[in-house]
């Protein structure tokens, strides 16, 4: 079974011990909003904040989209669109 990019995140970073609020500070964002990623209520994800996240968890981009319902990577809008239910 696929594993949506929000759960992977969601796992990854509990498994690290940071809270939301760590995400949210270093994505510079709201912790409103990692949650909202977290429950995948995205349909693209920036490449800045993939980039940010896979700086903290020590990943390269291309492990943490594998796997997930990321279904390309827009190069022109720099965005990874996800996958419609």
């Amino acid at each position: 079974m696929e594993e949506t990019l929000g759960t992977k995140i969601r796992r990854l970073r509990t498994e690290l011990g940071f809270t939301i609020h760590h995400l949210a500070v270093a994505l510079l964002v709201t912790p409103e909003t990692i949650q909202k990623l977290e429950s995948d209520d995205y349909k693209e994800v920036p490449r800045g904040w993939l980039s940010k996240i896979c700086s903290l968890t020590g990943l390269e981009p291309g492990q943490l989209v594998k796997g997930t319902n990321v279904r390309y990577y827009d190069p022109g809008r720099q965005v990874h669109v996800i996958k419609a239910d």
